[in-house]
């Protein structure tokens, strides 16, 4: 696992830099909440790595009310509280995601994690995790998560991969390598500014779990797989996947 200061630097570096993310890009997973996991009367939400809070804004907008987000980036809180200053429905914290759980006192109806941002943790610390998001979830509760999907890793990334994104402010180079023995994915990106400035990001490690193998770690916390709905969600050919769980 990267430390927390080097993944806190990536994010604050990546949310300082980067272009905000369309809302419509949630459309698939807020769709899966509002429609399939959870009503929004009364159901207390928590995301673990909301960043500006997208995801956060398009279930308010779907009528949710108790929406919490948690994320390492001090600048990715202080852009969500901008985006959301009229509502001020939305209550966020910057924290490592360990560190929130333990020291929040609320339960939640629903916790989730997208983008694949559970799987910055290792085995050993993903464990830990659980066992702290099991005890923040309400009797009956839902956890839901995306990580990357082993098949099509395995079949479409395994390969180096570079490319350039052109922005306002200069080229941004995305670089990823797969660890195949390992089963890691390393992302090593840069920004060339206009000014001719190089902005290095730290990089970042994320682990690639089986579906098999997550909910293999899930089960040792006491949390239950839940896969019928996400089953028809997750196929081969998407580089995401589902993986829900009930307490």
């Amino acid at each position: 696992m990267s430390t927390l200061p080097e993944i806190k630097s990536l994010f604050d570096l990546w949310y300082n830099y980067m272009p905000e993310e369309p809302d419509w890009q949630t459309d698939d997973a807020v769709d899966l909440i509002s429609n399939y996991i959870m009503s929004p009367y009364d159901s207390k939400i928590l995301d673990l790595g909301c960043g500006s809070g997208r995801h956060l804004r398009c279930l308010e907008a779907k009528g949710f009310r108790k929406l919490h987000g948690v994320d390492f980036s001090e600048i990715a809180i202080k852009k969500a509280y901008k985006l959301n200053e009229e509502k001020k429905k939305i209550r966020y914290y910057q924290r490592e995601f360990g560190d929130f759980l333990v020291d929040n006192i609320e339960t939640f109806d629903l916790i989730y994690s997208f983008d694949c941002t559970i799987t910055l943790y290792s085995e050993s610390d993903l464990i830990l995790l659980f066992e702290k998001i099991y005890r923040s979830m309400l009797p009956g509760a839902y956890c839901l998560f995306e990580i990357w999907n082993e098949h099509y890793v395995e079949n479409e990334m395994f390969n180096d991969y570079e490319r350039m994104h052109e922005l306002e402010i200069g080229t941004f180079h995305y670089i990823r390598r797969y660890d195949r023995k390992s089963s890691i994915l390393v992302f090593a990106h840069y920004l060339e500014l206009s000014n001719g400035e190089k902005v290095e990001f730290p990089h970042q490690i994320q682990y690639v779990y089986s579906t098999d193998k997550f909910n293999e770690i899930a089960k040792m916390t006491n949390l239950k797989p839940n896969i019928g709905l996400v089953k028809d969600r997750n196929t081969t050919s998407y580089y995401k996947c589902y993986a829900l769980f009930t307490k």
